[in-house]
């Protein structure tokens, strides 16, 4: 489809509310590999300078970037809380924590020298638990998840290759819910769940089906 030929209507829902997409085009847009939403403002990880873009909740281009000097290739970005993000450098082999600003904050790296079965090795995505601790699926060259306290300080590693209770292929991203004692998996098994004591926190693997259901 041409950029001047009129898409198609399209819709999503969230519950009982119903969505008419809108598309916007613009060229600070191309190379998208993530988005999430802090305060008032969508943010857009790209995998080219200005890695950061700038929209309103409503999709208005705000003109406002921020440069990521230190990143390879972007993967990940998830809003961790209402004043801070955590954007995921896949071949860079860290985790970049920003505030509201979009300032870097603090990072969990390997200073360059990505490993099997340790922190890190092609890292997709990371989250925050309600119990402070951070999840870190990685991700290409590991078939693992990393935890964090919340002072950055590495605490386990859990997962390895294989399609068994535990075990992951390709963990491409990470959520966590505050309701306690849930567990998410899916008909093929692509996802494996660790269970906190106040939250769930669940990874996907790539290599199988995207439906997800509550168990």
């Amino acid at each position: 489809m041409s950029e001047t030929a009129k898409r198609p209507s399209a819709y999503v829902a969230l519950g009982a509310q119903r969505y008419r997409v809108t598309h916007v085009s613009n060229p600070m847009l191309s190379g998208i590999s993530d988005v999430a939403v802090i305060g008032d403002r969508i943010v857009v990880l790209r995998r080219q300078a200005p890695e950061l873009v700038m929209l309103g909740l409503d999709g208005t281009m705000l003109g406002e970037t921020a440069v990521l000097p230190q990143f390879v290739c972007g993967h990940g970005l998830r809003a961790t809380s209402a004043s801070q993000v955590a954007a995921t450098d896949m071949d860079g082999h860290k985790v970049v924590l920003l505030d509201g600003t979009l300032q870097e904050t603090a990072r969990m790296d390997c200073a360059e020298h990505p490993g099997l079965g340790r922190p890190f090795n092609h890292p997709c995505d990371c989250t925050q638990g309600p119990d402070g601790r951070y999840y870190v699926a990685d991700g290409y060259g590991n078939s693992a998840v990393h935890i964090f306290d919340p002072a950055l300080r590495h605490l386990k590693t859990f997962g390895h290759p294989g399609t068994e209770a535990g075990a992951f292929s390709t963990r491409t991203a990470c959520c966590s819910t505050a309701k306690a004692g849930s567990a998410w998996r899916t008909a093929k098994t692509t996802a494996f769940s660790y269970l906190t004591p106040k939250a769930s926190v669940w990874v996907r693997s790539k290599a199988c089906t995207n439906q997800w259901r509550w168990r």
